[in-house]
């Protein structure tokens, strides 16, 4: 009995294989249409609650001040008396704009694992709306929309690097 010889010899592969997988939980939203983005500077915001986080560190639960929703309310009242543009404009010093999308990349580790929690990690972006020299509000900003997401009363979402 003879042995049949394979007529193409076997390659041995080497499997390449990713030293971390990570993927969103849900299938990633593209970035924001530049053309809606230019239309909607001259429109006024408006508010949406339907994504509020209530949990976790920046999540609504921990806001039990009274003086700290009427700092809230009164703020976003301020800013329905603005356009998009108006808003984008104000700068803080060395000319950076106080109110402005931040890649969720340059947001801290917490932040980013929350929002793998909440299932938005599909976003390539978030805005950040200033309310003093530390108080933050964050959101998913859609043309004039801005879907309200965290209070962040200490400036942690995105530390200032020193």
């Amino acid at each position: 009995m003879s042995k049949k010889k394979p007529k193409h010899k076997a390659i041995s592969s080497v499997k390449k294989i990713p030293h971390k997988i990570e993927s969103p939980s849900v299938k990633k939203k593209p970035a924001r249409d530049l053309s809606l983005s230019i239309e909607s500077k001259s429109k006024n915001p408006v508010w949406r609650f339907g994504m509020v986080d209530f949990e976790g560190q920046w999540g609504w639960e921990n806001l039990n001040r009274v003086d700290d929703f009427k700092l809230i309310q009164g703020k976003l009242k301020n800013f329905e008396t603005m356009t998009w543009g108006e808003i984008e404009k104000k700068l803080i010093k060395k000319g950076t704009p106080q109110n402005h999308s931040i890649q969720v990349e340059k947001i801290c580790k917490d932040a980013q694992d929350r929002l793998k929690e909440i299932k938005m990690d599909d976003r390539d972006e978030l805005y950040s709306l200033r309310f003093s020299g530390k108080e933050r509000l964050w959101g998913v900003r859609e043309g004039e929309i801005l879907y309200i997401l965290w209070w962040d009363p200490y400036h942690t979402v995105c530390p200032i690097q020193s």
